[in-house]
């Protein structure tokens, strides 16, 4: 277990495009989904301490209860008779095509995820919850509209100058996906509070340091793997939510 935070922390320090080739059993990628959940829950306790100090304090000072506003906002967000489909599947397939398929770089990965990403802005931009959207006629509209737009994002998409961008600032443009990914869980508070600004991105940081966890198992065993790991974690903490 300890060989694995110790990787973990060496690739996000430096991380690369590919892993170190060599062959990886079934059975070490087993492994790695197994010790990438408990060492996420290991740093996620560390990190909620300080956060619950932080919300206590914002309690007190400001008379806002940021647990109470995230709960009312789920509650709204996500359909009370498929929270757990879409808590443990639906959301993390989306934010997996969103955040990391494309982090190889591969022509085809992108293109799903330029998709992806035109389709969740159209669904946003006609509805304030992206996972209460109907799969009806509506939906299709929006699934097309999404096609065309991400086929031909792709192609103006100069997909030589982006490698050789990414060749040179891969480690920025890592960083920024696992931290965007944290950070878009922000809606979960919404309302945001202006006076809050400053305390949100310390909500969040749970999530930032799954979109690390799951960054790292994408690049070194594959796509499907960090997305396996996602719906568990989501699937966990659903279920000890019912309790």
């Amino acid at each position: 277990m300890t060989y694995f935070i110790s990787e973990l922390w060496i690739f996000t320090l430096n991380p690369k495009k590919s892993y170190p080739a060599k062959f990886l059993s079934t059975k070490s990628k087993f492994l790695d989904v197994f010790n990438a959940i408990i060492w996420y829950f290991i740093l996620a306790i560390i990190a909620f301490i300080p956060i619950l100090g932080l919300i206590k304090v914002i309690h007190h000072f400001f008379s806002i209860d940021i647990l109470k506003i995230r709960d009312d906002h789920m509650k709204k967000a996500i359909n009370g008779s498929h929270i757990l489909l879409i808590s443990a599947l639906i959301g993390p397939i989306v934010e997996e095509v969103l955040f990391r398929l494309w982090l190889t770089f591969k022509k085809t990965k992108i293109a799903i995820s330029l998709i992806a990403i035109c389709l969740v802005l159209i669904i946003k931009f006609n509805s304030p919850y992206l996972y209460t959207v109907k799969i009806n006629k509506e939906f299709c509209y929006y699934l097309i509209g999404a096609l065309i737009s991400g086929f031909t994002l792709f192609g103006l998409f100069n997909l030589s100058f982006f490698k050789n961008l990414s060749n040179k600032y891969f480690k920025v443009i890592y960083w920024a996906s696992c931290i965007g990914f944290g950070l878009t869980h922000l809606v979960n508070f919404a309302p945001l509070k202006l006076s809050l600004i400053w305390a949100y991105p310390f909500f969040v940081l749970p999530q930032i340091l799954l979109g690390f966890v799951l960054g790292f198992i994408r690049i070194k065993n594959g796509f499907f793997w960090a997305l396996l790991i996602h719906c568990l974690i989501n699937l966990f903490l659903e279920l000890m939510a019912f309790k």
